[in-house]
């Protein structure tokens, strides 16, 4: 951010005379700050100062007195570099003027385009519901310095009765305190106490959706017959080809480029707030590429003979997902995440590290939150060796107790 004293010409006052502004660059435009001080002529300020008038000195001490002000808010801000030029400033003229205490939904509201810049738009779509539900329960001009545990204890009954289950509402409160968080932070409100320091907060249930190792070799080895066997066919390959690279999602294995030996990737989900050092890498195993073999073509998927759209892809395996897993004789619940689920499951059984398991699927590694994350970090040559070690008990006839024991654990 850049701050200079400016004219505009094309601004004229009824009298005639001419405001000073003080001209805010950022992120490549720029918006202005008011300021009271008016001179004759645009001719009167050059360089970033007023001259000519008999009290050009005292502006200019007002003047960089006001863009010290500006500075030292600018400096406050954490995340300036997320706002747009409009919002920054906006933000710091509400700062300086100190304000009313801010209401809920506009601090949501701000948190919510701050937000935008650093995450996928699948996690935006959740908070918009979120946020909805917020709008059901708070008032439209409620403060968030109320904000307190028993309130906190009210919402979680209203969407208790609502239908919520605990999953989306322990969503919906990490969300909330996403919120809070961002206010403290940027000092919109204090709290004595936090409102979240005497509440439960729902625990999200586990999805478990993960498949046995026998079952999964049932799904790889099936030969579908009869209506929809393509069909069939089809979404096993591509739930083992999930599986076999590490868990990938559907967005990102349709948007991988398979011409290497390796993969380098961020997930579309986290992408946006991590940086390319924070990439996964692997080797594409032999088990991939056979698959990769039947079903890809020239770039895309293809399905007897031509690509489909993501949505197109997406249907496919709502419809048929659940029919694999009937022919299979897979009683539990079972949907393309289990693939994801399996491969994680599987290599934690086979005493893989957290941090590794973390890598291969591409989620940030725990490892980095503790202190020996500043020593060691996990690459290429540790993923490969993991998902072999996975892959090998899958190709192997042998249950996981009985592959422990050969490795004597």
């Amino acid at each position: 951010m850049k701050l200079k004293v400016t004219i505009l010409p094309a601004k004229i006052l009824t009298d005639g005379t001419h405001r000073i502004r003080i001209a805010m660059s950022h992120r490549g435009n720029t918006r202005y700050f008011m300021t009271r001080f008016v001179v004759p002529s645009p001719k009167n300020v050059s360089g970033g100062q007023v001259i000519g008038v008999p009290n050009a000195n005292y502006m200019n001490q007002r003047l960089l007195q006001k863009m010290t002000e500006i500075y030292k808010v600018y400096d406050q801000l954490e995340d300036a570099d997320y706002y747009t030029c409009s919002q920054l400033l906006a933000i710091i003229e509400d700062k300086i003027k100190g304000g009313e205490p801010k209401t809920l939904f506009s601090i949501i509201e701000e948190f919510g385009e701050n937000k935008k810049h650093g995450v996928s738009p699948g996690t935006m779509r959740i908070f918009s519901f979120a946020v909805k539900k917020f709008r059901e329960f708070f008032a439209p001009n409620y403060f968030l310095k109320h904000l307190d545990s028993q309130t906190l204890y009210a919402f979680r009954d209203f969407m208790t009765k609502s239908g919520q289950n605990n999953s989306t509402q322990s969503i919906y409160f990490q969300m909330l305190r996403e919120v809070v968080n961002y206010a403290i932070k940027h000092k919109y409100v204090e709290y004595e106490r936090s409102p979240f320091a005497d509440f439960e907060e729902p625990k999200s249930l586990s999805r478990n959706v993960a498949v046995s190792i026998e079952e999964l070799r049932t799904i790889r080895d099936k030969e579908f017959t009869g209506k929809h066997a393509a069909h069939k066919s089809f979404v096993r390959d591509l739930f083992m080809l999930s599986f076999y690279m590490c868990g990938m999602n559907l967005v990102d294995l349709l948007r991988m480029d398979y011409s290497g030996e390796y993969v380098h990737f961020l997930r579309k989900k986290t992408e946006l707030r991590r940086s390319d050092e924070a990439a996964t890498e692997f080797t594409i195993q032999p088990e991939a590429r056979a698959i990769l073999d039947r079903i890809y073509r020239d770039g895309s998927f293809v399905f007897k003979g031509k690509p489909k759209t993501k949505t197109g892809y997406n249907s496919m395996l709502n419809r048929f997902v659940p029919k694999v897993a009937e022919d299979c004789g897979i009683k539990r619940r079972f949907i393309f995440y289990s693939a994801r689920k399996t491969f994680a499951q599987l290599a934690n059984e086979l005493m893989i590290k957290d941090s590794i398991v973390e890598y291969c699927i591409g989620d940030a590694v725990s490892n980095d939150r503790r202190v020996i994350g500043s020593y060691i970090r996990v690459n290429k040559r540790m993923a490969d060796y993991a998902v072999r070690k996975v892959f090998d008990a899958v190709a192997s006839d042998k249950s996981v107790d009985e592959i422990l024991g050969d490795l004597g654990l």
